[in-house]
């Protein structure tokens, strides 16, 4: 696209103002040379998307892990099938990167925000997490969520640990009391108590009103040998 400003006096000297060491003759001058190509920009970049082609929106829920099975598509074996469109800072246009058939998407583009440990231990976490049941399940039914078997610890703890952060990321006193009982309730379906405790103790250190509920009551009543506070 060109823009082209015709030699006219009036745009010559609007110009010049826009070069002027008065700030306020320089905004003004600016602000009417906007004002000018504004909608001209408005109306090419409307009619004329580019990033937006790029991009396909995919909705997914808070405790999903979510991934695009590409095999399902096409022979991802195909050279350069594979491209990843990413910003190196936001509000940057995009560039193009052509990776390997072989690479995981995912591990690369953890490695890029946080670094290769960190990206194979979140990794981890996810594939484990998503052995176990939403944490929206448990919140809102804690009797009925699906139970883990005693043989998945590694299950359990991180399930253990994502309630606790639902307790951190609760938005009200409501909701912390609501995910911080429904957790109780669940774990203790479990046939050691240790998650049990171990959430307890972590839940009120992180909202200490959580003391006041009635299933911490109870759950220190039934287990007066342990030291919560």
């Amino acid at each position: 696209m060109k823009i082209t400003l015709k030699r006219t006096p009036e745009q010559v000297e609007l110009i010049k103002a826009m070069a002027s060491r008065n700030k306020t003759v320089a905004y003004e001058a600016q602000v009417a040379l906007a004002e000018f190509i504004g909608p001209v920009l408005a109306e090419v970049l409307n009619q004329a998307p580019t990033v937006s082609n790029l991009f396909q929106s995919l909705q997914f829920n808070a405790d999903d892990n979510p991934s695009i099975p590409l095999d399902l598509y096409y022979d991802i074996s195909d050279e350069d099938y594979v491209q990843v469109w990413s910003q190196s800072h936001a509000g940057g246009l995009p560039t193009s990167q052509v990776l390997p058939t072989a690479s995981e998407l995912k591990l690369a583009t953890y490695q890029s925000a946080v670094g290769s440990e960190v990206a194979q231990n979140i990794l981890s976490f996810e594939k484990t997490l998503s052995k176990a049941p939403s944490m929206e399940s448990i919140i809102e039914n804690p009797q009925d969520a699906d139970f883990i078997s005693s043989e998945d610890t590694n299950i359990r703890f991180a399930v253990t640990g994502a309630l606790l952060q639902k307790v951190r990321e609760g938005d009200s006193k409501k909701r912390k009391e609501k995910v911080f009982s429904s957790a109780i309730e669940y774990l203790n379906r479990f046939e050691s108590k240790e998650f049990t405790v171990f959430f307890t103790q972590h839940g009120i250190k992180i909202e200490k009103d959580l003391v006041n509920t009635k299933s911490f009551t109870d759950f220190s009543l039934a287990n007066t040998e342990i030291d919560f506070v």
